[in-house]
């Protein structure tokens, strides 16, 4: 069964969900458990599964009403009786992130200036330090967890890490560049950069909680490094660094991955157990890229992305698979999920007026408009002198809800909202396990 297949299918109103799973399982949802029986048979009045299945699941949609065998409707009922007993949550005490501007929440703006507005305009109703105009993955994740936000690690101003701390900032890549942020490069904090501020923040909060006071109560307790949830969504500057630079693809990203590799790893031997870690997505679907790609690469699919770099953005995520596999290998006592976030994010832009999104390839807030509303020199939220008056260039549109790309390189809360939605349930994880029970089996050592 392809992830494409993958979903939540309701059996009839008023029973629980079936979800289809990448690895043809099938599973219960009651109350965020769940429970997972290997391949069993579903039906439909004519049985279309059983002649041709993989035609029959593409043509499925979420929330249609499907008929299973007999069989099956007994296990999923024992798998519903014997849930508060084989499964529960991890109840995840903090979450501790590293990326780029995909789950920034403040880390890049403390350093370097504030995000002008209109991001934040949905949520926060004020720029946060979010290159969105609302929600993040990370923030989503936090909230469904029961958590609070997660406190940018380089933000000093009424940060808290009593629940973890986020690492990440925008334009961050795995391996250092030479290229800087002052020149139109990437972020100083490269992935080996948010180790050290990770172990920096491990050694000392130790001492700052045992004084205790104000400051006490905003470190993490020493516990919760093991039993927390480590999140890691980076490697998409990498691509663009990779190509524009005239770097061959294959070497880079092996260098990329053993350096991720060698993060993950250090966690595990400071005691992280639980990691998250997401693939990157379609690359090629983003305005700022579509409009830097040189003729000779402009060969774009039936959904208007490029070809070429959604092709080396499925080059780095088959090279990420192999990478956790050997990790699994490696660390045995970790619970290693790895996330498909690129089909879930190709499935939005190709179907997105099914999803209720308009104009997908288009930025939401930018200038110039045309196909993708974009333009390299005026971003979104930037001004201009006209007439002695400031005036707001890079505007947002009246409908961020119906939208998937913000400001031509990120997403829409909206967008996000709706991912988070499909990655939670772990139908597009490997193994398919979500988000609430990530811990996995395994007992945290401390």
């Amino acid at each position: 069964m392809s992830t494409a297949m993958s979903g939540i299918y309701y059996i009839d109103r008023k029973q629980q969900p079936l979800i289809l799973t990448a690895q043809s399982y099938v599973a219960v949802q009651s109350k965020q458990q769940l429970i997972f029986f290997p391949q069993l048979e579903i039906s439909s009045h004519a049985s279309p599964l059983q002649r041709r299945p993989k035609a029959f699941l593409s043509l499925l949609q979420p929330d249609g009403i499907y008929l299973l065998t007999p069989a099956m409707r007994l296990l999923l009922l024992l798998g519903t009786l014997l849930l508060p007993t084989m499964a529960s949550p991890c109840h995840f005490p903090a979450i501790f992130n590293f990326g780029d501007s995909n789950s920034d929440t403040g880390g890049l703006s403390a350093a370097f200036g504030p995000v002008p507005w209109p991001y934040g305009e949905t949520f926060f109703k004020m720029p946060a330090g979010r290159y969105s105009d609302g929600r993040l993955i990370v923030d989503f994740s936090a909230e469904s967890l029961g958590l609070p936000h997660i406190s940018a690690f380089l933000d000093s101003v009424a940060a808290n890490f009593s629940h973890g701390a986020n690492f990440a900032t925008s334009l961050s890549t795995i391996l250092p560049q030479n290229v800087t942020l002052a020149r139109g490069g990437y972020s100083p904090f490269s992935l080996d950069v948010q180790l050290k501020q990770f172990l920096q923040l491990r050694h000392r909060s130790r001492a700052v909680y045992r004084r205790g006071g104000v400051f006490g109560h905003l470190m993490p307790k020493e516990e919760h490094f093991a039993r927390a949830l480590y999140m890691f969504d980076i490697g998409q500057n990498d691509l663009t660094a990779l190509y524009f630079q005239n770097v061959s693809a294959t070497p880079y990203l092996s260098a990329a991955l053993k350096e991720l590799s060698r993060v993950v790893q250090t966690v595990y031997e400071r005691g992280g157990r639980s990691f998250w870690i997401h693939n990157t997505g379609p690359l090629g679907c983003l305005p700022y890229v579509l409009v830097r790609v040189p003729p000779a690469a402009s060969r774009l699919d039936s959904s208007g992305c490029s070809i070429l770099f959604n092709a080396l953005a499925e080059q780095f995520n088959t090279m990420l698979n192999e990478t956790v596999a050997q990790l699994r290998k490696r660390l045995p006592l970790a619970s290693l999920i790895l996330t498909d976030i690129y089909s879930v994010k190709d499935s939005l832009f190709r179907r997105a007026a099914i999803y209720g999104f308009e104009r997908p390839l288009q930025a939401c807030c930018g200038h110039g408009g045309g196909a993708y509303n974009f333009d390299a020199d005026v971003w979104c939220g930037d001004t201009a002198e006209v007439d002695g008056t400031r005036v707001l260039l890079g505007k947002s549109s009246r409908k961020p809800w119906k939208r998937i790309v913000w400001d031509g390189a990120h997403y829409t809360e909206a967008a996000n909202k709706w991912v988070f939605h499909h990655i939670s349930g772990g139908e597009f994880s490997h193994p398919p396990v979500p988000l609430s029970m990530a811990c996995g089996k395994k007992t945290p050592i401390t």
